[in-house]
């Protein structure tokens, strides 16, 4: 009888090891497969060697569960109106990489040109980040002219960040 007592003991303490474990290791993989970095990776984005200075123009980090942060900035047009625009080549590239070891899955990138005192879409496309192999880079519009562009990155749902920077191809 007294053995028996000293086996459940034995087998309770084994039991809940057991579980502690498997919480742990539940809870390592959950962090260490998680694609997403653990906050909002900078851009950068280069011209012929010198770094675009850029201005944030949306922000949504957060895990779905727990909660977390978004901050949605104004128009991009509204937000540069004073900003002097960077003088670019036509026909020149622009090479871009988001600072982290987990880049986005979808790069979102917006164009827009001021046409007749007005600025108006340019373009829109998406870029698959596993489908590009080689640099990333950004192909400049041959026409002349002022451009605004934005560029995201999207994570997931609820992990995107993006820029947006003011060019004068001439």
């Amino acid at each position: 009888m007294n053995t028996l007592k000293i086996n459940s003991k034995v087998i309770i303490v084994v039991v809940f090891i057991m579980i502690l474990e498997w919480y742990g290791l539940k809870q390592y993989y959950k962090n260490y497969y998680k694609y997403t970095p653990e906050t909002a990776p900078k851009l950068e984005i280069m011209y012929q060697n010198r770094e675009v200075v850029l201005k944030n123009a949306d922000y949504n980090w957060f895990d779905k569960n727990p909660g977390g942060n978004s901050n949605i900035f104004g128009d991009p047009v509204e937000t540069l109106k004073d900003y002097k625009p960077i003088d670019v080549k036509s026909d020149g590239v622009l090479q871009y990489s988001f600072m982290t070891n987990k880049p986005p899955k979808i790069i979102l990138i917006t164009i827009h040109k001021h046409v007749d005192l007005q600025w108006k879409s340019a373009g829109e496309y998406f870029i698959f980040y596993n489908d590009v192999k080689e640099g990333r880079i950004i192909q400049l519009p041959k026409e002349k002219g002022n451009y605004i562009y934005k560029i995201g990155g999207i994570w997931d749902d609820t992990h995107s960040t993006s820029n947006i920077f003011k060019i004068n191809v001439n």
